[in-house]
């Protein structure tokens, strides 16, 4: 019985995550950019307009749906001491590529442009960090899509089944 029911937990659990990657599929998490503490969405969607789509030159070429803050849990009433994390969530997936494609014109600046991942994910990509770290240092064609990790064309780390 005791089988059963992890079999079935680990189903569900599964499927929760491949819907949060759904849900998510066109977020882009963006860091550094600095803000004041009580802005408005309206404000916010102005200063990733001035700050990054012009920067970027995607202005034209991109739609944005929503832009937010995120705030870890227990901090919404403290100060800020860094910039949060805004999460900006396109009108498509092509929108979202083509910012992550435009993304080496931050290079000097301390704006972060990233997919948003969900926990899962950004466990598994924590964890296979190292093996990234070790395959570019020895010159193989290393890059991430999502959170899996690519070495040499051929996946290298995939979801837990």
């Amino acid at each position: 019985m005791g089988r059963k029911v992890d079999k079935v937990t680990n189903k569900v659990d599964r499927a929760t995550d491949a819907d949060l990657v759904k849900a998510r599929e066109a977020n882009i998490r963006v860091t550094g950019l600095t803000m004041s503490k009580g802005e408005t969405s309206k404000q916010l969607m102005e200063l990733v307009q001035t700050e990054l789509f012009d920067r970027l030159k995607v202005a034209d070429r991109v739609q944005v749906q929503k832009v937010h803050r995120q705030m870890p849990s227990g901090q919404l009433d403290r100060a800020i001491d860094k910039a949060p994390t805004i999460i900006i969530t396109m009108a498509s997936v092509h929108d979202k590529l083509t910012m992550l494609r435009a993304r080496k014109g931050l290079q000097g600046t301390q704006i972060g442009l990233d997919e948003d991942l969900t926990p899962t994910q950004q466990a598994q990509k924590r964890t296979a960090w190292a093996t990234f770290k070790e395959a570019k240092e020895a010159g193989k064609r290393v890059y991430w899509r999502g959170a899996d990790l690519y070495i040499n064309h051929k996946v290298v780390n995939s979801p837990t089944a």
